[in-house]
C-alpha cells in the first residue's frame, strides 16, 4: 500500500457525507482503490463522485477540505499524484513502485458505479440527511432486572448516578416491575 492510499485514500474524499451518501451500497471501494493505485486510474464514473465530494466538501469546509492540510502538495488539481518533496508529478511507475504487490487483488475487475438517473446531486446545494431522532426515554430504560444486574456488579451508588434514578429507588427495585424516570 501507498502513502497516497492510507493518507489520502487516492484524493476521492470519501470520507465526506456527500461521498458516502452517493455510493452505491455494496460497492467493492477500497479493493478498487487498491486495484486502481492511483486516482487517473478509477472508472470514470468514480472520479466524477469524488470531484463533487471534494467540490462538497471544500463548500463546507473552506480552511481545511475533509479536515485535510496541505493535500496540494500530494495531489495536484487534477487528482494526479505529486511528489510531496518537489512538487513534479509521480509517473506511472514512479506511483506503483509506492505500492506492495497484492496477488489476491490480480483476478479483480474493477467496475464504475451507477450513476443515478437523476445524476449525482449539486455539490453546491447538497446537504446530510437529518440524523434519526433519539428514541424515546421509555425506550431507554432499562428493565428492572437490568438494573439488578447493573447494581450487583457496578454498585447502587454508580447505577444509580448512570441513570439518574435515587439510590432508595433501587433498593425498593426487588420484585417491582416499575423502573422509576429519570
Amino acid at each position: 500500500m501507498s502513502v497516497y492510499y492510507s493518507k489520502w485514500l487516492l484524493n476521492t474524499y470519501r470520507t465526506m457525507p456527500y461521498f458516502r451518501a452517493c455510493l452505491p451500497e455494496g460497492y467493492p471501494l477500497d479493493r478498487v482503490l487498491r486495484k486502481c493505485r492511483a486516482f487517473r486510474k478509477l472508472p470514470r464514473h468514480l472520479r466524477e463522485l469524488a470531484a463533487k465530494s471534494k467540490a462538497w466538501a471544500m463548500r463546507k469546509h473552506p480552511q481545511f477540505p475533509a479536515g485535510i492540510q496541505d493535500i496540494e502538495r500530494w495531489y495536484d488539481s487534477a487528482g494526479y499524484e505529486l511528489n510531496p518533496a518537489t512538487g513534479a508529478k509521480l509517473t506511472e511507475a514512479e506511483n506503483d513502485a509506492l505500492w506492495q504487490p497484492e496477488p489476491e487483488l490480480d483476478d479483480f475487475v474493477v467496475e464504475d458505479i451507477e450513476v443515478p438517473a437523476e445524476g449525482f446531486p449539486d455539490p453546491d446545494r447538497w446537504e446530510p440527511s437529518p440524523e434519526p431522532t433519539e428514541s424515546t426515554e421509555e425506550e431507554e430504560r432499562p428493565t428492572p432486572e437490568q438494573l439488578q444486574k447493573e447494581v450487583q456488579s457496578r454498585g447502587t451508588a454508580a447505577v444509580a448516578a448512570e441513570y439518574g434514578i435515587s439510590e432508595d429507588s433501587l433498593k425498593s427495585l426487588e420484585g417491582n416491575q416499575h423502573v422509576p424516570a429519570k
